[in-house]
């Protein structure tokens, strides 16, 4: 197989880029269309997150609640971070908005925030790529290799926390990276505490 040149690598990122849709006029009740631009996949992933946080099953996956404040928290983030307009600090100035975030609760009011998260998520896709990507982040290439979060998130159960992770010198960091990318063989065997 012959390897790929720079000039080709670039050209195929450059077309797969130009069919992504970057922006999207989205009607909004008591606005009219207003122009949003595609969110990060970091902002879809914790808006995608905190969706699934909200929402309380029960062990036979029944809803038995859900935290509004929590959706509307990520909500109002996922706007903001979408759209324009809010990020405009005349408009933080003519609305008297100390915190940006707020921005979108001014303009829109919290009762209607979820719903127009949902209306850019769908106007962008409905996150079934990112949420592929991330579940094979956790599980693995179904072929009985398991995914390098499942391996942190099983780091962090064991009583391991982010600061004692980034505490590690880059040489240990690469090692467990490296233990949770390759080691699968090891997902019977409880890592031990320090």
């Amino acid at each position: 197989m012959n390897k790929i040149s720079l000039e080709d690598f670039i050209k195929k990122g450059l077309e797969k880029s130009e069919g992504i849709r970057k922006e999207a006029d989205i009607e909004i009740e008591g606005y009219g269309p207003i122009t949003f631009v595609r969110p990060t996949e970091d902002n879809i992933l914790e808006y995608l997150d905190a969706q699934a946080n909200a929402i309380k099953m029960n062990k036979n996956e029944e809803i038995i609640g859900t935290d509004y404040k929590l959706l509307a928290n990520a909500s109002k983030e996922f706007i903001y971070f979408s759209c324009p307009f809010l990020q405009n600090p005349e408009l933080h100035k003519a609305w008297g908005i100390k915190d940006p975030l707020d921005a979108p609760v001014k303009a829109f009011g919290v009762e209607n925030l979820a719903g127009i998260a949902k209306k850019i998520k769908q106007a962008f896709g409905d996150g079934k790529k990112t949420k592929e990507k991330l579940k094979k982040l956790i599980r693995g290439n179904g072929k009985g290799e398991i995914g390098p979060l499942f391996w942190l998130g099983y780091f962090f159960e064991c009583g391991h926390s982010l600061e004692y992770l980034w505490s590690l010198p880059k040489s240990q960091k690469e090692l467990l990276m490296e233990y949770v990318i390759y080691k699968n063989e090891l997902m019977n065997t409880k890592p031990q505490k320090n």
